[in-house]
């Protein structure tokens, strides 16, 4: 077998570095475990929050132009 192997990822990671004489590929199964989470997922999930904490705080206004009043425009903000 793989030995023993961790459920987590990070763990994983830092025990596959300590035990394994080959760091290289200790890294490239940290990265892609098939069967438990791996630094890949984590890195991903990361990057989702990340990215969602950013465009929260972008703000969009559309000019609005009413029909019923001519020359009458307004703005509608979007966050």
């Amino acid at each position: 077998g793989r030995g023993t192997e961790f459920e987590g990822a990070i763990i994983a990671f830092f025990h596959l570095l300590i035990t394994r004489s080959d760091k290289i590929g200790a890294l490239k199964e940290a990265l892609y475990r098939q069967n438990l989470p791996n630094l890949t997922n984590l890195l991903a999930t990361v990057l989702v929050f990340v990215l969602a904490i950013y465009f929260q705080g972008w703000r969009v206004v559309l000019p609005v132009k009413y029909q019923r009043y001519r020359g009458q425009e307004g703005q509608y903000p979007i966050k």
